[in-house]
């Protein structure tokens, strides 16, 4: 089951970046069930409008 709560815990991006991430991450929490899926479709996001090689570790143990 997903956590319905989102941490930024670390961000190496400009903000508008970050808020792209945010948005995005906000859209996949609403249709996907799985970790899996959203890492899957924001990696697809910031391909498309950021260019290729972009890697994409959602989770809930990092902060531990």
């Amino acid at each position: 089951m997903l956590d319905d709560q989102l941490k930024v815990i670390m961000v190496y991006m400009p903000k508008d970046m970050e808020n792209n991430a945010i948005n995005w991450y906000t859209e996949a929490h609403s249709t996907y069930s799985k970790y899996k899926d959203i890492a899957d479709y924001l990696k697809q996001k910031f391909d498309h409008i950021y260019g290729r090689n972009w890697q994409c570790i959602i989770g809930h143990d990092f902060e531990r």
